[in-house]
């Protein structure tokens, strides 16, 4: 479980054929609502935890786990939370970036499930991992300003968020020159950057 990635829809496919056996081994018709099976007892269900949702808790579970010891696998999940935080271009938390804003500009990994079943049921992760940094006063990341746009559509994220990784650019400092009001350009003269401002 703590390594499996499956969506709930593939452990719904999964489960439907063990549970058309199991069900008349219980005392059950076979064609048994499922939600039935796994819903509370307090409610009139059955009890028995979904797949998925064990599946889940064994990521949050092994993800404290293992950063908390400081061990190996902890040392990989401190390397995946970092390269998402730099793709994505986002400074603080992983529960605090916008899943639904900005999930099609992440890779999807072991670390983009935690994140997405995280932001799904509200929990929020303060992961010990270093932050992305600003570099001098008043800079800004450029990411977050981006997905705050309400016109900029999820395509037009995700293409900017491509432009900005190639670039190797997280935020302000990184496009300007060093007195601020420039773009920086190769070989260019340089352009105000007062309209970049938003």
């Amino acid at each position: 479980m703590a390594a499996t990635t499956l969506s709930k829809e593939h452990w719904d496919d999964l489960m439907s054929p063990i549970l058309r056996i199991c069900l008349p081994k219980g005392g059950y018709s076979c064609n048994f609502p499922h939600a039935i099976m796994y819903g509370p007892t307090d409610f009139g269900g059955r009890g028995l935890m979904h797949p998925w949702y064990n599946q889940d808790l064994s990521h949050l579970e092994t993800f404290w786990e293992e950063t908390s010891l400081e061990s190996h696998t902890g040392e990989l999940f401190g390397n995946s939370v970092e390269t998402l935080r730099l793709e994505l271009g986002f400074p603080g938390f992983l529960t605090s970036i916008p899943y639904k804003r900005m999930e099609m500009c992440a890779t999807t990994s072991w670390m983009t499930t935690l994140w997405a079943s995280a932001s799904m049921f509200n929990i929020q992760i303060r992961d010990p991992f270093p932050c992305l940094t600003l570099s001098r006063v008043n800079d800004q990341h450029i990411m977050p300003i981006l997905a705050a746009d309400p016109h900029l559509t999820d395509t037009d994220l995700q293409h900017l968020n491509k432009c900005c990784m190639f670039k190797e650019v997280v935020s302000l400092a990184h496009l300007t020159t060093a007195c601020g009001k420039y773009l920086e350009q190769s070989a260019t003269t340089p352009q105000k950057a007062h309209t970049f401002h938003a």
